[in-house]
């Protein structure tokens, strides 16, 4: 955190700059693509009749943005290659196992979701296998996701292993990182049945997806407690720091407070109130960890970690990348916002 103060204050701005885009982008690829995965995982655990109403539903909702939702995960991939080059390197070398599984979750779900969705034939075998493909690798993805999140900020990664499992298989299935990978999942799930609470027409759909949006809000509640606890029980030091911050606390307090306003309001406000309160709750969980793992975005096992401060790439490189986001976010947001809004299912 002290390098940031030996740093000129032009090149402070742009760094906060940068590192801010890639939070943001970080974020919003969970609150946007996280509810695109959420929406096959409940067609995943849903009766056939369910099943197809929350597929066709799906078709009209995530059909024509699905693949711009992953614009936010791109982004921050740049963001982490071009500013921060040697924390990209120790990522995509420690993690390169788990990426290249969550990858081919998102080519398996993208591929299955077309299939099935312009196939000619809409009643043979081949049906069964996209769905089946779709609805596997949306849970299978954001849990993925989830344990390299829990992998990197758990101390697990032993640069000092001495064989190939040590190194690069053990820290992402350790306890804590299969948990973080569940409550990935749920999250997902809790974002994709409230979106959808407001696309559904009929009053028996919007109350389907209001029960599902109630019980997976339940499930963030238990499951973030058993991430918790299941992060003390191995050392993750997650939950004493979290205790030690006051924006931590707050932001619990305030993901606390959303939650239950979101129970209140889940069977009769607006969809788009519901919508809010839901990305505000996935917010403040995220940002109740964010706070005490900022700066340092990678730890290992013997106490080091690379924090995006001290690993930051030259001035020049960062104030060129920091006007590129703020130039092309002028031109994009606009565009983004306006193809979400154009394809809303009307009621």
């Amino acid at each position: 955190m002290s390098c940031i103060l030996l740093l000129p204050f032009k090149i402070k701005i742009m760094l906060t700059v940068v590192i801010t885009f890639f939070w943001l982008s970080i974020l919003l690829y969970i609150l946007l693509g996280g509810a695109d995965f959420g929406a096959g995982i409940l067609e995943l655990f849903s009766g056939k009749a369910n099943a197809d109403r929350t597929r066709k539903l799906t078709y009209h909702t995530i059909g024509p943005v699905w693949e711009a939702n992953h614009m936010w995960l791109i982004i921050a991939v740049v963001i982490l290659f071009v500013a921060f080059p040697k924390i990209y390197a120790a990522f995509s070398t420690y993690m390169h196992l788990p990426v290249l599984l969550m990858l081919g979750g998102i080519i398996a779900r993208g591929t299955a979701f077309i299939f099935r969705h312009y196939d000619a034939y809409k009643h043979d075998r081949s049906q069964n296998l996209y769905n089946l493909i779709f609805m596997a690798s949306s849970l299978f993805t954001p849990f993925i996701l989830g344990m390299i999140g829990g992998a990197m900020i758990s101390h697990s990664i032993d640069v000092e292993g001495k064989h190939f499992a040590d190194i690069f298989i053990r820290p992402w299935i350790t306890p804590f990182s299969i948990s973080t990978g569940i409550l990935s999942s749920i999250i997902c799930t809790f974002l994709a049945a409230t979106y959808l609470i407001g696309e559904a027409k009929e009053e028996a759909t919007k109350n389907y997806f209001r029960k599902k949006g109630f019980r997976s809000s339940c499930l963030i509640f238990f499951w973030g407690g058993i991430a918790l606890i299941t992060g003390k029980i191995t050392d993750v030091p997650l939950l004493g720091n979290m205790i030690r911050s006051y924006w931590s606390i707050a932001a619990v307090l305030l993901a606390g407070i959303s939650l239950a306003y979101y129970w209140f309001i889940i069977g009769r406000s607006n969809k788009w109130r519901l919508r809010l309160t839901a990305g505000a709750v996935v917010t403040f969980i995220m940002a109740a960890a964010g706070v005490v793992v900022h700066p340092e975005i990678i730890t290992f096992s013997h106490g080091a970690g690379m924090d995006l401060y001290t690993y930051a790439a030259e001035p020049k490189t960062i104030r060129a990348l920091g006007w590129a986001l703020i130039l092309g976010s002028i031109f994009i947001l606009p565009g983004v916002a306006h193809l979400i809004i154009s394809f809303q299912v009307k009621d």
